[in-house]
């Protein structure tokens, strides 16, 4: 029985510490990743005469990043950025983009600065906004209000000066946006203010999947952890103290035996049986007669002489 016992407790504490293993294991890799981003890189093309030296560049980097909402499709035309340098962040509905070459544009339609804003679709441009101050939603719908066909935030602020993230913009319908680094932003800035113009052309790049872990998962996860641990612990703390109990137990049954029948072996309880002997002698010759019956014991017996010495007949007797 205590050996069954003590064998079912172990193998019940070694199955709830595989059982907890196996379930951690299980909560780290369905819960630990809450969230999947998917998103796209952007390859950005700008083209322009430099002005010192008249001749064409072209720099191609990869380094937009398409925006949540934004359809992923090429997009290309000449760069316009806000007239007023206040306005450099697009969150007055009432911004004027300006070309080189041109004037503003407003109320949905571009006047002076058309003639500078030129590209491969009639009308196709793309607009140069800062980001701040206002929602990434309401700068693509000022600038697509102004006929806009592609939108390029560059990331002002910035802790990392090449970082880019995946703008939330739910609700700025077919307008292409993308996001580039600071310093390729003011790059193009500063090509328009000397009045260079500049005709971008943006196409999709490499395919991101990028996992985040969520912190209430990995609290749930730790706190599972440390109460299957506790549970496992439990058990094997009253596996041993079961297994120490059932040994001292055995110990004490031991100990009881072997004293226990030491004694048995070794004191023996003195008994005096005081058995009188009357010695026949010849004389008494009624004993020596056959068939003779004894009443206590209701069996006949027949006598037979046993020599007994004289000594040992008067010790025996005097014992008594």
């Amino acid at each position: 029985m205590a050996g069954s016992l003590v064998a079912a407790c172990r193998s019940l504490a070694l199955s709830t510490w595989l059982l907890s293993l196996c379930f951690v294991h299980l909560l780290c890799l369905d819960f630990t990743v809450a969230e999947r981003e998917e998103w796209y890189t952007a390859f950005v093309n700008i083209t322009y005469v430099d002005p010192a030296t008249s001749e064409l560049r072209t720099e191609k980097t990869e380094c937009g990043r398409y925006g949540e909402h934004s359809p992923k499709r090429d997009a290309r035309g000449p760069v316009a950025m806000p007239s007023a340098p206040q306005d450099r962040q697009a969150c007055d509905p009432a911004t004027r983009f300006s070309a080189p070459g041109g004037g503003g544009g407003g109320g949905g339609q571009q006047q002076g600065g058309q003639q500078g804003v030129q590209g491969q679709q009639a009308g196709a441009w793309v607009a140069l906004v800062a980001r701040g101050n206002c929602s990434y939603r309401d700068k693509i719908r000022h600038a697509a209000g102004h006929n806009a066909s592609a939108v390029v935030i560059f990331n002002v602020g910035a802790g990392n000066a090449n970082d880019t993230i995946t703008m939330p913009h739910a609700g700025t319908g077919e307008v292409v946006a993308i996001m580039i680094p600071e310093p390729k932003g003011r790059e193009v800035v500063a090509l328009l203010e000397r009045n260079v113009t500049v005709t971008m052309a943006i196409s999709i790049g490499t395919r991101n999947l990028q996992k985040y872990v969520s912190r209430t998962s990995v609290v749930f996860v730790s706190i599972s952890f440390i109460v299957l641990m506790i549970i496992s612990l439990a058990w094997l703390v009253f596996y041993y103290i079961q297994r120490f109990r059932y040994a001292n137990a055995r110990d004490r049954n031991q100990v009881h035996t072997h004293t226990h029948t030491h004694t048995h072996t070794h004191t023996h309880t003195p008994v005096c049986v005081c058995i009188y002997i009357y010695i026949l002698g010849m004389s008494d010759i009624g004993f020596f007669t056959d068939n003779r019956y004894c009443s206590a014991l209701n069996f006949r017996y027949r006598y037979q002489p046993i020599p007994i010495p004289i000594y040992a007949a008067t010790n025996l007797t005097s014992e008594c």
